[in-house]
């Protein structure tokens, strides 16, 4: 392979990561490419929820530095919107949407399967595949698109009975590592990656996670998606070889955070 900083390299046209080229099968993948070698910021905004332009949905503040330091401290202590109401209100305490939503931390945190199991009554993990999965979502009543995969059914289980029942501030985390093919699996869980999203008011609110680096762990994640990915009907892309590569020449380790500044306003 030639080296990005040869002169052929500089002569190639490099494709938009966010084309179809490369569009990877991952709402994680859409959240924001990552930078090897640390990156100041990056966009990392919610999950996605309509139609409309995604400039126009989702204001972001990004933050990525040396390992997790930073989002591990806010998953201690929780945003730092205690202090914001504060200030602004002259309370922790908040109205929306005909609820009192209580900012002061620490916030409450729920493994992503206990929250699953509590708001759809399903155990993703005793369901490993996609049609099993599927059938037991049916089962439960819910509508179940059938060319989803399954980290796809898992998210909308998310989006259809959990989210909306978080109106607490409330950290999810041990997210599975087919949900996020870009985070760094736990050393004691290898199924599930360091990654947890904030919610309040029944809304995604922050996104963050450790990130991989490991660049055989990461060719063997886009290859499982690859294949799995074929013949169901969407756009054909292919494994981002230059992003693989910069990751071989070195990444540190690195942990970012993204938060959707829209959602805080209207919260």
């Amino acid at each position: 392979r030639t080296p990005p900083t040869s002169p052929e390299a500089a002569r190639t046209p490099r494709p938009d990561p966010r084309g179809s080229a490369h569009s990877h099968d991952s709402e994680q993948f859409r959240r924001g490419r990552r930078a090897p070698r640390g990156s100041r910021c990056r966009r990392c905004p919610p999950r996605k929820r309509s139609k409309q332009p995604l400039v126009d949905r989702h204001i972001l503040l990004g933050a990525a530095g040396p390992g997790e330091v930073a989002a591990h401290a806010v998953f201690l202590d929780g945003l730092p919107l205690g202090r914001v109401g504060k200030q602004v209100l002259g309370t922790t305490q908040i109205e929306f949407g005909g609820n009192v939503i209580e900012l002061k931390p620490p916030w409450q945190r729920i493994s992503l399967r206990q929250a699953v199991e509590e708001y759809s009554g399903i155990d993703f993990t005793r369901y490993p595949e996609a049609d099993s999965l599927r059938a037991r979502m049916r089962q439960q009543g819910l509508e179940v698109d059938p060319d989803k995969n399954w980290a796809k059914l898992v998210d909308e289980l998310i989006s259809t009975c959990v989210e909306p029942n978080l109106i607490q501030p409330t950290f999810l985390f041990d997210y599975p590592a087919s949900m996020s093919p870009l985070a760094k699996s736990k050393a004691d869980k290898k199924r599930v990656v360091e990654r947890f999203e904030a919610f309040a008011g029944g809304m995604e609110i922050a996104n963050a996670f450790t990130e991989l680096n490991d660049p055989d762990e990461q060719r063997k994640r886009f290859t499982e998606q690859l294949a799995e990915r074929q013949g169901d009907g969407e756009e054909t892309w292919t494994i981002d070889e230059d992003f693989l590569l910069a990751m071989e020449y070195g990444m540190p380790p690195t942990g970012g955070l993204g938060v959707g500044i829209d959602r805080l306003v209207k919260i």
